[in-house]
């Protein structure tokens, strides 16, 4: 079997921070939002809290690009649409699992270990309208039918798609195409937002988009949720969201979430300002203190800070090797082709001095796909080739390059220079800059492109660049979400064949993918663990990647927010923002 995926970035700059904002008054007063009549409450695990009346207000280092929750977006999309769409199951991201607090109220897997039984919970859209086993029908296909997207292939298997149907209003019969582990397909079900059919549909007219299509330019009233909020309004600036009134997750003493009934995101606000301003009390949480700031919290009574130790977030430098004329030029591109010539650039590539310079020296190197800090999965055997200045300098001999005083030429004398298109970020910059001067020393002529990062998202998917920055962030831990970025038609940006190169027609590969589609089917973690150590050890030096460091986690949140839960995915400090509230 071979599993078809789209080798999508979804990164973004990850860890986009969040804040809470100064809390004003806060108590439990005015009307208070009550569970609606025909809704099955679900009681989440957390501690019974209160309705707050003032907004809570957080902070987005970018905002998000969309309100479509079915395509590949950024971690700053995906942390507003969680909030907006709910899944069939809820995942805990301070457990590392799923669990039934989502939209079933029940999953039944069948023998065959391909078919899924889910049984609805009584439930109703942001605007009144009954939950229906057709709206998941209509989310399942509406994700399928958007090509080349992580969820539409992590939907498909063996080139055949996940065949979803609606036996009566409140069932849904989910179909994979072959048996897989139910730890997987329930993944998968923590995954899929669930839409409205019909308002989706219709506010897709509107805009003139194919059905499933939410933007930014949608009217909020056109947006109807499932999930704890639902849009307000929207600027250039800030993102505010409210109370889905319909909501129907309650504490145990029948207050209804989410607590806060406002949340309000400032937008453009980078990973240092946010910090600073935590820091000053002016802001009530972050999600990624920067490590300088870190060190200057211990013994703040007014906040709570914790090192959640290393992030599942992975920076990397990202080489393309596409062949359209029209796009890169392939004098500037060659070089990515010949694994000696990126296993040279990687030992050219200091990156502890990264981690001290722009982490603030928390963090690890990292030389693969799998972050050091997804202690179940990371497989430290895997080959690295760290920082070495003469052994990247005897690579680029092995490949008959040479040093011309200081500039490195290619075998038909050629120097070696490229673009990296940077978005402007000061981490993302900040990175760059080190990296041009790695680089160098080796001869190699560097120069940074820095665009905003709405351009920057655009070229990067459309393949228009030399290299780029990216920092990975996995959706889950599970491998099974880093998938799509591994195995697929197009590795990363490669479109086919040049002479002699084709990156998906060596063993390597072919082994990559056998681990892969092997380990979609073994129910044993230990098992699984052996298929994607097989992954690790193979794909770390053949895909055309820099792999670079992983920043550690350095989360708080002041004093008195409850039901904090603190992680090492993002958003590490407020995943689960629907239960927090002030003590």
């Amino acid at each position: 079997m071979k599993r078809n995926f789209r080798a999508s970035l979804r990164v973004l700059l990850c860890g986009s921070l969040v804040v809470l904002a100064v809390l004003g008054s806060t108590c439990d007063t005015g009307n208070k939002r009550k569970l609606k009549d025909n809704i099955e409450a679900k009681n989440p695990s957390c501690e019974n809290g209160k309705q707050m009346h003032t907004p809570l207000n957080l902070a987005l280092r970018f905002g998000p690009l969309t309100f479509n929750p079915l395509v590949d977006s950024s971690p700053d999309t995906l942390t507003v649409t969680r909030n907006l769409f709910a899944t069939l199951l809820d995942y805990q991201y301070d457990k590392n699992r799923p669990d039934d607090t989502g939209l079933a109220s029940a999953v039944n897997a069948e023998g065959d270990g391909q078919t899924y039984t889910v049984q609805l919970r009584k439930a109703r859209f942001s605007d009144g309208t009954a939950l229906k086993a057709e709206d998941v029908v209509y989310s399942y296909n509406a994700a399928m039918n958007i090509a080349d997207s992580t969820l539409s292939n992590l939907l498909k298997f063996d080139d055949k798609q996940v065949d979803v149907t609606a036996p009566d209003e409140k069932t849904v019969k989910i179909k994979f195409p072959v048996a897989i582990s139910s730890d997987l397909a329930k993944l998968i079900m923590a995954r899929v937002p669930i839409m409205d059919r019909v308002s989706t549909e219709a506010a897709a007219k509107t805009s003139g988009g194919p059905a499933g299509v939410l933007s930014l330019e949608t009217p909020p009233e056109k947006i109807v949720t499932s999930g704890p909020y639902k849009v307000k309004s929207r600027s250039a600036n800030e993102i505010v969201l409210v109370a889905n009134e319909y909501y129907w997750k309650q504490d145990s003493s029948g207050t209804l979430l989410p607590f806060y009934d406002e949340v309000k995101y400032q937008l453009n606000l980078d990973r240092k300002t946010q910090s600073e301003k935590f820091a000053k009390g002016e802001l009530d949480a972050c999600n990624s203190i920067t490590g300088e700031q870190f060190k200057s919290m211990s013994g703040n009574n007014k906040i709570t800070v914790a090192d959640k130790g290393t992030s599942m977030r992975v920076w990397a430098l990202v080489l393309n090797t596409r062949i359209d004329r029209q796009k890169v030029d392939p004098n500037k591109t060659k070089h990515f082709f010949i694994p000696g010539f990126r296993w040279g650039l990687s030992q050219a590539t200091n990156r502890d001095r990264m981690i001290q310079t722009v982490a603030g020296g928390a963090g690890k190197p990292a030389y693969n796909l799998i972050s050091p800090g997804n202690a179940t999965w990371f497989e430290s055997s895997a080959k690295s080739y760290p920082y070495n200045m003469e052994a990247a300098k005897k690579w680029m001999t092995e490949i008959k390059y040479n040093l011309v005083g200081t500039e490195l030429k290619d075998p038909i004398n050629q120097a070696v220079r490229f673009t990296l298109l940077c978005p402007k970020d000061p981490e993302a910059q900040a990175i760059a800059k080190l990296l041009t001067e790695d680089y160098k020393a080796l001869g190699v002529a560097m120069k940074t492109d820095e665009v905003p990062v709405a351009q920057w998202w655009k070229y990067l998917n459309q393949g228009v660049f030399d290299a780029t920055l990216v920092e990975i962030t996995p959706d889950f831990p599970d491998p099974a979400f880093i998938t799509p970025y591994v195995v697929g038609n197009r590795l990363y940006t490669v479109d086919g064949p040049v002479g002699n190169f084709d990156l998906r027609k060596g063993n390597w590969y072919n082994e990559v993918t056998r681990a892969m589609n092997s380990a979609l089917k073994i129910k044993s973690t230990a098992d699984r663990k052996e298929q994607y150590k097989l992954v690790q050890q193979k794909w770390g030096e053949q895909i055309p990647l820099i792999y670079l460091f992983s920043e550690n986690m350095l989360v708080g949140a002041k004093t008195g927010l409850g039901n904090l839960r603190f992680t090492n995915i993002d958003p590490g400090a407020t995943w689960n923002i629907e239960e927090l509230f002030v003590k």
